[in-house]
């Protein structure tokens, strides 16, 4: 039988400002050297600056750096003895640039238990 899960529901669906991400060509150039990306758009500060985007692009998997210091509202789940942060969507709306200023936000779309490998 599954157990009732206990949260906060008024959380469900509301949208939370997470913060502001100022970001710098030192940051892409250090990502891209950490992840051993080459292409010039993204590892050459002079190539970008050149090219139609006019200034350095951060690779695709960029934004993936501030997800782990997101912070999640607290919903006072009432759920057993642990708890799993499941699933995260990243919305690019349009190429990173350096100069450039993100801004994170957070919803919370659903909660649900999911039964274990022991459980019928």
């Amino acid at each position: 039988m599954a157990e009732e899960i206990s949260y906060d529901r008024s959380l469900l669906g509301v949208e939370h400002h997470i913060g502001t991400f100022p970001i710098t060509a030192d940051m892409i150039l250090a990502f891209a050297a950490a992840t051993g990306e080459v292409h010039p758009l993204y590892s050459d500060a002079a190539y970008a600056n050149a090219s139609e985007h006019g200034a350095l692009l951060a690779p695709p998997t960029f934004s993936n750096i501030f997800v782990e210091g997101f912070r999640r509202p607290d919903i006072q789940l009432a759920f057993g003895e642990m708890t799993l942060f499941a699933n995260q969507a990243i919305e690019p709306l349009a190429p990173i640039k350096a100069g450039d200023t993100l801004e994170a936000r957070t919803k919370l779309q659903e909660v649900y238990a999911k039964p274990g490998v022991l459980e019928p």
